[in-house]
């Protein structure tokens, strides 16, 4: 007889409603042994539903000994509420008698194995639903209670950073496993096969394992797509020994077909978290372009980073030029603009040392701790480039901790800090904060770095931009201090209102409340105060005058660089001249010597609240001006030495005209002054009237030449009403009072360049000299003519005359007016014959001279 179906297979005999004979597999189907199954009614073995479908079959073989199968018999002493034994009915003789053999066939694994796809069948069409990847987890921890039974669920999965985590609907915190951790996970890497533990309470691989405390036994079965291990399913009993290997293999099975759901599933939300973020940063991307078409460049930029991550707030700050200090360049919070926070080298003190602007070196006493170094956060994230999540804050905010942490993060619950990078280099840090708790994940820390690499490029154009604009706006200043004191200089002023002004202008280049000019005694022994603003009186009083025997002094005037004293209290280095100027707003000294060609002068000084915001341009700028007013003040020196000299080279020349003409003639009338007294003692009247004739001639002589002298020593430069009127001027205030009728011929005087004009007079004037001292003429002639675009001037006389040929050259006078000729484009006519005066000429094209240069004059 051939029976359908597969083993185990049981036979059972049946005689008159009672079981004569039954195997193991039969008697075990009831839960009897053998011998306790004979001689029962076969009735009792199933239920009154089940026993009226046997009971049917049995009268139907018995009479047409036919065989017919029951399906889906379930006998009373089976647990499970569904059908899972056949019997087929069948007639056969057992001991010579007519009986029914009954076959039960085992149909209870192959329900089971029915039972099992039909869940599976459900549970991936509740994953073919599920809409991400935390919905399809949901799901398979709601429908693995269809298969195995079981206390405890979990899924750990493979997270981006190759660690092996909690990815179930209430784990929020539970700590990560990592692969090279934990031996259970090794062992289900390694082969790749469902693991059973009996107890896991005395198993020490599951001592750091979360949410273990009350579990015995345990399943584990990886999720395995491919080669790739994408994580595990683990199921735990609260009673030991809770799985079989049927478990296990059931377990495989399910596992096999999650973990190709997963990687789908997986594989979709990456893409479309890839998608989403390659939109978001082509948002970000074009708003950070059109905040830089717009104005206030950093502040847009930084509104659009900290508008996209939904932060409350955001800064940025970036290390100042020294590298000493982090700068809050731009913040939503305007009145963070400008904070500083120096460097835990700076911040650990150092304050009340003096030091020199161009000192570069600390003392290795001055070096704080590396641990102190590596405890701040600012400086160690710019310095390590490394992106820094601070998922609480509240650390930072304890009393004690550093102004900074409060303007930055204020009363927000986490904050990121991002370094901001063109290639290698930081140039920056951006300070997110926000208001409520966050949790960072590697998807959101992937998308800092994706925008603060997108951001970098545009805010470091925007801090070079603005620092450019910074330094066009400091250049500008500086540059207008310096105009500011070249103008000054330029002015008529006397030397102490010239440092009195400067010093106004250096205090206000320089932001300072206070300030004094010292300069060096004659002996070099000392200062002496010039000039000073805004000191009180006292501390004024004790700097009228100062020694530089003290070495502070000596050492700074004959410094080549400026000296900076950050706090002028609590240092016995300090001079008490200084010390005594105990005042908030003046702490801080910064001074510089006056030097001129490598001399020193002596000494600028400014006092104010703090020297910690002068950057190197301000520096420069201060030694710059002490430069500036100390070549100034050489200038004045020099200026003042020069005039003085003009002074005595114009006293010694008005010596030499009056000993050379004037003493002469004096000379001249005295000796005969004395002859016509003794010839008229003897009675020579005749001779007597000759020598006073020849002491007439010697006073009005010397009358002449006293008047042109004293016409010499007035400015003879004005020439605003032309030279005509000029020329008059001469010949009215020195000719005609010396009794020579004088007389100005003009005609059509034209319109002369000064330096032209200015040349014309100095040949005519030195003509008329000529004629004052050396001709005796009674009359004069000057005329001015302009024809056809020629100007001709002579001078005319009607003297004595001379004889050219016997000194074609003449004197130092004729030479004068010849080079001022030449200088003019023109050559001097010189006519004279003895007896018959003196005719001057020179002749100009004035239309081809009006641009000459100063020098014409001489």
């Amino acid at each position: 007889m051939t029976l359908p179906g597969e083993p185990p297979y049981g036979f059972m005999i049946v005689q008159d409603g009672r079981i004569v004979f039954a195997d193991a597999q039969a008697a075990g189907m009831c839960s009897l042994e053998p011998q306790n199954i004979i001689g029962t009614e076969i009735e009792g073995k199933f239920s009154p539903e089940d026993w009226s479908r046997v009971r049917q079959a049995m009268q139907t073989v018995s009479g047409s000994e036919r065989p017919a199968l029951v399906q889906d018999i379930c006998p009373q002493t089976f647990a499970e509420a569904v059908g899972c034994v056949d019997i087929l009915v069948s007639h056969t003789i057992f001991q010579g008698e007519p009986a029914l053999c009954l076959a039960w066939i085992d149909r209870r694994g192959e329900r089971q194995r029915q039972q099992e796809a039909e869940v599976m069948r459900d549970v991936m069409a509740a994953l073919a639903g599920a809409g991400d990847l935390k919905q399809t987890l949901e799901t398979l921890l709601v429908n693995l209670h269809g298969l195995i039974d079981y206390d405890r669920a979990g899924l750990f999965l493979v997270d981006e950073n190759e660690r092996i985590v909690l990815a179930d609907r209430t784990a929020e915190s539970v700590p990560a496993i990592h692969l090279d951790e934990n031996p259970l996970v090794a062992e289900m890497r390694r082969t790749r096969r469902p693991v059973i533990v009996d107890d896991v309470q005395v198993d020490t691989r599951f001592n750091q394992w979360p949410d273990i405390q009350s579990v015995r036994g345990w399943l584990g079965a990886p999720l395995l797509a491919g080669e790739q291990m994408l994580g595990f399913i683990s199921l735990g009993a609260l009673n030991p020994a809770a799985y079989s290997a049927s478990d296990a293999e059931t377990m495989q099975m399910f596992a096999s077909q999650v973990a190709q759901v997963l990687e789908r599933v997986w594989v979709s939300e990456q893409s479309y978290r890839r998608t989403e973020e390659l939109e978001v940063l082509s948002t970000i991307s074009f708003a950070l372009g059109q905040a830089e078409s717009g104005g206030n460049t950093l502040l847009a930029i930084l509104e659009h980073i900290t508008r996209f991550f939904e932060a409350s707030h955001g800064t940025l700050l970036s290390p100042d030029r020294a590298g000493s200090r982090l700068v809050v360049k731009a913040s939503l919070d305007d009145r963070l603009v400008g904070l500083a926070y120096p460097s835990p080298r700076d911040a650990l003190g150092n304050n009340d040392r003096i030091y020199d602007a161009q000192e570069e070196d600390i003392p290795e006493n001055d070096v704080p701790e590396n641990d102190v170094l590596e405890n701040d956060v600012l400086w160690n994230t710019l310095h390590s480039g490394q992106l820094l999540v601070i998922p609480d804050v509240n650390e930072f905010l304890q009393p004690g901790a550093a102004d900074i942490y409060t303007a930055l993060f204020g009363k927000g619950q986490s904050a990121v800090l991002v370094p901001l990078k063109t290639g290698e280099t930081v140039f920056g840090l951006l300070c997110l904060a926000f208001d409520t708790r966050r949790r960072f994940t590697p998807r959101s820390v992937r998308l800092f770095d994706a925008v603060a690499e997108i951001a970098g490029a545009s805010l470091r154009r925007a801090v070079v931009l603005e620092a450019l604009e910074k330094q066009i706006a400091i250049r500008t200043q500086h540059l207008s201090t310096l105009y500011s004191l070249n103008a000054i200089a330029s002015e008529p002023l006397e030397l102490y209102d010239f440092l009195d002004q400067a010093l106004e202008i250096t205090l206000d280049a320089m932001k300072s409340s206070a300030g004094v000019i010292h300069f060096l005694d004659e002996k070099g022994q000392g200062l002496y105060l010039v000039v000073q603003r805004a000191l009180p009186r006292e501390v004024a009083t004790s700097l009228e005058k100062i020694s530089i025997h003290d070495d502070f002094w000596n050492n700074l005037v004959h410094s080549p660089t400026p000296l900076v004293l950050p706090d002028l209290v609590g240092d016995p280095v300090i001079p008490p001249q200084l010390v005594s100027l105990d005042h908030p707003a003046s702490r801080a000294y910064i001074g510089a010597p006056l030097r001129a060609k490598g001399q020193a002068l002596g000494l600028l000084s400014l006092f104010g609240e703090t020297i910690l915001d002068y950057t190197i341009e301000d520096i420069t700028l201060f030694m710059t001006i002490a430069d500036q007013i100390g070549s100034l003040v050489e200038r004045a020196r020099l200026a003042q030495q020069a005039e003085m000299a003009a002074v005595v080279q114009e006293r010694q020349r008005l010596a030499r005209e009056l000993h050379d003409s004037v003493t002469q003639l004096l000379y001249s009338q005295v000796l005969f002054s004395g002859a016509s007294l003794k010839v008229l003692r003897q009675g020579n009247t005749s001779l007597a009237e000759q020598h006073l004739a020849r002491i007439e001639q010697a006073a009005q002589q010397a009358l002449k030449e006293m008047r042109l002298l004293v016409y010499e020593l007035r400015p003879s430069n004005d020439l605003d009403e032309g030279l005509g009127s000029a020329l008059q001027r001469r010949l009215e205030a020195v000719e005609k009072r010396s009794g020579i009728h004088a007389h100005l011929a003009l005609h059509r005087e034209p319109h002369l360049e000064p330096p032209i004009a200015l040349a014309l007079f100095r040949i005519a004037e030195e003509a008329l000299n000529n004629t004052l001292k050396h001709a005796q003429a009674s009359a004069v002639q000057v005329s001015l003519r302009a024809e056809n675009g020629r100007l001709t001037l002579e001078i005319l006389d009607d003297g004595r005359g001379f004889d050219p040929s016997e000194n074609p050259h003449g004197g130092m006078g004729l030479a004068n007016m010849r080079e001022r000729a030449a200088a003019l484009g023109s050559a001097l006519e010189i006519s004279s014959t003895v007896g018959h005066g003196t005719r001057v000429v020179v002749r100009i094209d004035y239309a081809l001279k009006q641009n000459l240069l100063d020098e014409v004059v001489g």
